[in-house]
């Protein structure tokens, strides 16, 4: 019984997505041929090794850093215990929206550099 509820509600949520992948192949004739055969094969290929390096990264990342606060015993130990796990807590965009805000021209690291260094807007 609860397998059968379980496939209804995951049909019913990837219903959508069924419809939009369906109305984009179906709505105009020759443009979902033409985006196979121009763009597609790209857009799918990058994905893909963006998505592994991405995996790679943080398996790297993840298990070194979490092996080191489980089997080491350094000063910070238990702050850094804590510290891995703050990026779950906080969505993507709200990361993108951050970086952008402190990276973009305007921001307090690129006003920093300006300072600390005398450049000027087309300095580097």
């Amino acid at each position: 019984m609860l397998l059968t509820v379980a496939g209804v509600l995951s049909a019913l949520t990837l219903l959508p997505l069924v419809a939009l992948v369906f109305s984009a192949f179906a709505g105009s004739k020759g443009a979902g041929s033409n985006l196979v055969q121009t763009v597609l094969p790209g857009y799918v290929a990058n994905t893909v090794f963006l998505v592994f390096c991405v995996g790679l990264g943080t398996l790297v990342i993840g298990v070194a850093t979490a092996w080191l606060v489980a089997m080491c015993r350094f000063p910070g130990r238990a702050l850094f215990s804590w510290l891995l796990v703050l990026p779950l807590a906080m969505p993507g965009y709200v990361c993108a929206y951050a970086y952008t805000y402190l990276l973009q021209h305007p921001g307090p690291v690129q006003s920093m550099l300006r300072e600390v260094m005398d450049w000027g807007p087309r300095d580097y």
